[in-house]
């Protein structure tokens, strides 16, 4: 009895956060986010604003939960595979963000269309960059900076072509990931190797 009232009130929150990003992606695509009111959206998402501030502390909040969505699917992702340069696999890499990004597109597209794609750029390259640092024991200091230097341009690089592509795939992503292995993986394996050496 008490797991169906948990489950059932876990679908009422589903329902209720479903309902404020609809009201949401509504009313930002009639102006601009930082315009739309707590009022407005729970109006709109057919709640009071008591039960708005349950779920988020204010409209950048909820702003930010689409990133944070994203972020840790992304970390699902980086948990699930190596990535130190022997068993890299770019192929696969870019495969599984492809998948995650159609499976979340919807998400993701608002995220480029209120201009926030950037910023969740920014998340995942820190991400990827900590899990490179991290698989292949780099130490943090000035010896080993130039190194992860070269290594946030990748991450930022290759990350932003990916977007890119997602938004307008016109070559297919084998042809993509060759372009981008081609800058990224064997860049990323001359610095593990200069790195290695010193």
């Amino acid at each position: 009895m008490e797991e169906r009232q948990t489950e059932r009130g876990d679908r009422r929150v589903r329902r209720t956060r479903q309902s404020i990003r609809r009201a949401f992606e509504e009313l930002s695509r009639e102006k601009d986010w930082t315009r739309i009111t707590v009022r407005e959206l729970a109006e709109r998402a057919d709640i009071n604003r008591k039960t708005f501030y349950t779920y988020y502390s204010g409209i950048g909040d909820l702003v930010s939960s689409y990133e944070r969505d994203m972020l840790d699917r992304y970390q699902i992702l980086l948990d699930s595979m190596p990535f130190s340069w022997e068993g890299f696999d770019a192929v696969w890499f870019f495969s599984q963000i492809d998948a995650m990004i159609h499976e979340n597109l919807e998400t993701y597209e608002e995220m480029h269309r209120i201009g926030m794609l950037p910023h969740l750029l920014t998340g995942i390259k820190d991400l990827t960059i900590r899990k490179f640092i991290d698989e292949n024991h780099i130490v943090d200091d000035a010896q080993s900076y130039r190194y992860l230097l070269c290594a946030d341009y990748l991450a930022a690089g290759v990350l932003s072509m990916f977007s890119s592509w997602a938004v307008r795939p016109d070559i297919s992503l084998e042809e993509f990931i060759k372009v981008a292995e081609k800058i990224s993986v064997d860049g990323i394996r001359g610095i593990l190797n200069q790195a290695a050496e010193t």
